[in-house]
């Protein structure tokens, strides 16, 4: 257990997983290697991670190198609270607008993407922001994700549109935000590594559960609370890797791949 390289985002939203390892209270032998999404993704495909939290759209670009852990996602039924377009119109005008886009998320970048193209037919001018954060570009809008969203505020964008809840209205389904996904080359050569990570994320997860108001103070040690509160973030947030969930991924999946932003995946591979 000592060699598994174990990523966690760095964001209040992966503390309910993770709060017993964190704690100390269920005790993990492994390194844990903490940063935003974009960054995990690129660790994970270049073997710098064993198994990770990533973007769900990094599992279908490749997922000829992963397995996803069976009991675990990032997910929301309507609102989200930390991915946000950010704006200084309402959505009918943002036509031609220049949208800057976090480099933190890939999941969340492909969402807007499709949720302009397939359900409000607008063609934005997409740019990268240089950080998670919106500084000193100049951008009609922006896409930020996690606590960079929880905690925005400018008078500059008054607009504020929730992607959970704009897909929710669009498609009637759930996001998967984020999966755990495990590199194929390790799991192959080292699968009771793999299930005693299951185990512990699942009595971390358990032990969370059973310590609710010890999550919120963990999290704010992370990141100031928000003006929502983490009582009421934390209640749209899901983590259950459910059939329905599933459904939506691949949901998601059809939609990305028929614009380009990922390879077609219509089947997940579960780690068994």
């Amino acid at each position: 257990m000592k060699h598994v390289k174990l990523g966690f985002i760095n964001y209040t939203n992966t503390v309910p997983v993770y709060y017993g390892i964190l704690t100390g209270k269920i005790n993990f032998e492994g390194h844990i290697i903490k940063d935003i999404p974009g960054k995990l993704n690129r660790m994970l495909k270049e073997g710098e991670l064993h198994i990770s939290p990533v973007s769900s759209i990094e599992y279908a670009r490749h997922h000829e190198d992963y397995y996803l852990l069976k009991n675990f996602c990032i997910n929301s039924t309507g609102y989200v609270k930390s991915v946000l377009l950010v704006s200084k119109n309402p959505i009918e005008e943002m036509n031609g607008k220049i949208i800057g886009l976090t480099p933190a998320s890939e999941t969340s970048r492909a969402l807007l993407k499709i949720l302009f193209s397939d359900y409000f037919k607008i063609k934005p001018l997409y740019t990268d922001l240089k950080k998670p954060t919106l500084t000193e570009e100049v951008v009609d809008g922006a896409l930020l994700i996690g606590d960079d969203a929880l905690n925005f505020k400018n008078p500059s964008y008054p607009y504020s549109f929730d992607l959970g809840d704009l897909w929710k209205k669009n498609t009637d389904m759930p996001v998967v935000f984020a999966v755990w996904a495990v590199r194929k080359d390790f799991a192959d050569n080292y699968p009771q590594s793999v299930r005693e990570v299951e185990e512990l994320l699942s009595a971390s997860y358990e032990y969370g559960l059973n310590n609710k108001e010890g999550i919120i103070e963990f999290a704010k040690s992370i990141c100031a609370e928000p003006d929502c509160t983490y009582k009421d973030y934390f209640r749209h947030l899901g983590y259950n890797f459910t059939e329905e969930k599933r459904k939506a991924l691949l949901f998601f999946y059809e939609k990305a791949s028929r614009l380009g932003l990922c390879k077609i995946c219509n089947k997940l591979e579960i780690f068994n």
